[in-house]
């Protein structure tokens, strides 16, 4: 997993912390406290970056058991925004229309065949995303991180 130099602490999404916000454009900052996500300006840094996700971290579950719960991240939730899962490994998807090649993601995607996997896997409630996270992390030796997209910048 890739991370950007930012915050000056730092902890690592998968890690139990009072800090669960982050941002991500293709890499991932380390966790941020509120305090520290306001100081980002979205329309000038992370320059490298189209589209930046400001996001929310509501659980990590490894072996099928919850390891870190951020128990006030459903009430902060808008009730659009979508639930989705992250790995702590990254997975990889076939892709038809990519031939050969397979795209990489941390992000927990669609495998129902042909294109599907192009697009994260979104959840409108909470409880799903989890009970899937937990499902998931039984199955292998990978962490596992419930989280909600907050708000999206398309810097095009």
């Amino acid at each position: 997993m890739d991370y950007y130099d930012y915050p000056v602490e730092k902890t690592g999404l998968f890690e139990p912390s009072d800090r669960n916000y982050y941002w991500t454009a293709g890499k991932y900052t380390y966790l941020c406290s509120q305090e520290e996500m306001d100081r980002i300006d979205p329309w000038i840094d992370f320059r490298d970056a189209f589209v930046l996700y400001r996001c929310l971290r509501c659980a990590v579950v490894e072996k099928g058991g919850v390891t870190f719960s951020n128990d006030d991240a459903v009430s902060r939730w808008n009730g659009k925004a979508p639930f989705f899962i992250l790995r702590s490994e990254p997975m990889e998807y076939r892709i038809d229309t990519w031939g050969n090649r397979k795209l990489r993601s941390f992000e927990i995607r669609s495998e129902k065949g042909r294109d599907s996997a192009l697009n994260p896997l979104y959840f409108r409630d909470y409880r799903k995303a989890l009970k899937t996270a937990l499902s998931l992390s039984g199955r292998d030796d990978c962490r596992y991180m419930v989280a909600v997209e907050l708000e999206s910048y398309d810097r095009h």
